[in-house]
């Protein structure tokens, strides 16, 4: 299984650098998305890009994605990498994201190359190069 994380999700979505890559995990059958990034993406297309929330969650319920709930297990890691890291400019999505591949043991697609600069047991790998990030 192969972790997206929002921003990972978005890039694909928006057609930006690093999306193919996405798109490319999205074929393979093997993609899953968080329910707290679940929650990040619906929320960024909908003040973003305009769309009603009803019109990006059937754009999400398109993909072959699998959605994966947070866990008590989850949700303590999640906290332990803020304890750890508490001015890292990480959000709650981002710590779950992270918690969730640690957790799970899956390697996470992202587009935040800040995630590269902390320690964890996490398997982070960047969509595209650092040269190319916006976020």
């Amino acid at each position: 299984m192969i972790l997206l994380d929002s921003s990972a999700l978005l890039a694909a979505l928006r057609r930006e650098p690093g999306g193919e890559r996405v798109a490319a995990a999205l074929s393979s059958g093997r993609s899953a998305l968080t329910t707290a990034n679940l929650a990040e993406v619906l929320s960024v297309l909908a003040t973003r890009a305009g769309m009603p929330i009803s019109e990006t969650l059937r754009t999400v319920d398109q993909l072959p994605i699998e959605i994966v709930s947070v866990s008590r297990e989850i949700a303590i890691q999640s906290a332990e990498l803020h304890a750890r890291w508490p001015r890292s400019g990480l959000s709650l999505g981002d710590r779950i994201c992270l918690a969730a591949g640690i957790v799970q043991g899956w390697p996470i697609l992202t587009a935040d190359a800040a995630w590269l600069r902390l320690e964890t047991d996490a398997k982070v790998e960047l969509i595209r190069s650092a040269a190319g990030l916006d976020e």
